[in-house]
């Protein structure tokens, strides 16, 4: 039962500000452009102000050198700083938790107002992104030096709130950089934005086209799908995503997930480490209110790795609620785990974005697709 799905070529990933790479089996996701319009907000403790600059030529010039670095040899973004600002950096993390499984979330030009006679200058940046409370982040401020050169100081950051870093400036680099731009990044792990992945999808001109039912509560009705490549890319053939019957593994795996949801949540299905990437999804809300929605084995045809990730609405007969909280798992049968995808409800569907990984590994297989979603 084959799905029609159609694919816009639209530089998706590049309105959320991330480009993804990839090394050894695994994305290392820079900030394409600069972050600025996902700040909704900027608080300090003190009379000093931060101002938040649109895209600036010396942020533009940075942004394309460390993506130059990451891409050439797919390096670690943080490696670009140096050996001793990468060991600074690493030093502000929890033990246990490695720089190089961190990722480049945020960038951005600030410019510093007013002096302060404090140790330091608490600053508050409510971001349009999800940031799981107390989940590891470490945040850089680029000044520029007496030669021009600009130097980076790994300051003191915290995730707070569920979308709120939480940034100490010291005094010294305030009082020092007045009415100066500065360049901010930020290191975190989570790097999918809900609100951006909402924003990207409604500034889409969708189409949607008949698919086949899913296997369980009802028909798959509708799909349409984003990819990261440029406008100018030509596909080599067409890109599909299938619905496939029902597979005698995914049929026992789901009747497994059945039996425990009679006396634990569902998200006690899963791996530790899987539960801990859906937590990091779901900021503010706990995924032991999660439930099983809807399942489907699905497959895909066409993908291409540089296409990197797909955002793909999927319809079903449920209809999801605006807000309500979503995540989507996709078996991965060869390593015995599975993925846990970002999504959001739109339009009474799902929008779901499928990493490079996923779609790599539905290309040679069924995979069966659980749609989890909190119970209104």
């Amino acid at each position: 039962m084959k799905k029609m799905v159609t694919v816009l070529l639209i530089a998706a990933m590049m309105l959320s500000g991330i480009c993804a790479y990839a090394q050894e089996g695994k994305e290392i996701l820079v900030s394409l452009a600069s972050t600025d319009e996902c700040v909704l907000s900027v608080e300090t403790a003190s009379a000093c102000n931060i101002e938040i600059l649109d895209t600036t030529p010396l942020g533009m010039k940075t942004l394309a050198d460390i993506q130059a670095f990451v891409g050439a040899d797919q390096n670690a973004p943080a490696d670009w700083f140096g050996a001793d600002t990468a060991a600074a950096m690493q030093s502000m993390l929890p033990e246990g938790v490695n720089l190089n499984d961190l990722q480049m979330t945020e960038f951005m030009s600030l410019v510093l107002n007013g002096t302060t006679d404090e140790a330091y200058v608490s600053a508050e940046f409510k971001m349009d992104a999800a940031y799981p409370v107390g989940s590891p982040i470490v945040t850089m401020i680029g000044c520029a030096d007496a030669n021009g050169q600009t130097q980076w100081v790994p300051v003191s950051g915290k995730a707070t709130e569920g979308n709120v870093i939480q940034v100490e400036f010291p005094a010294a680099l305030v009082n020092s950089n007045q009415g100066c731009e500065v360049l901010f990044c930020a290191f975190s792990e989570n790097h999918t934005a809900y609100k951006w992945l909402e924003k990207t999808w409604k500034e889409v001109d969708q189409e949607a086209v008949p698919s086949s039912p899913s296997i369980t509560a009802g028909d798959l009705t509708e799909s349409a799908v984003i990819t990261s490549a440029p406008k100018e890319m030509a596909l080599n053939g067409e890109l599909d995503v299938d619905v496939s019957a029902e597979k005698e593994e995914h049929a026992y795996v789901l009747n497994q997930m059945r039996e425990l949801v009679k006396e634990k949540p569902v998200c006690e299905f899963f791996s530790e480490n899987v539960q801990a990437q859906m937590q990091s999804w779901l900021a503010g809300s706990d995924i032991k209110n999660l439930a099983v929605y809807e399942a489907a084995s699905i497959t895909c045809s066409g993908y291409q790795e540089n296409m990197g990730n797909l955002m793909i609405r999927l319809e079903f007969a449920s209809q999801f609620a605006e807000g309500q909280n979503l995540i989507v798992m996709l078996n991965n049968e060869a390593a015995a785990d599975w993925f846990a995808l970002p999504a959001i409800a739109h339009d009474g569907g799902v929008v779901v974005e499928f990493s490079s990984e996923a779609l790599t590994y539905m290309m040679a297989n069924d995979a069966l697709m659980v749609v989890l979603a909190e119970v209104e």
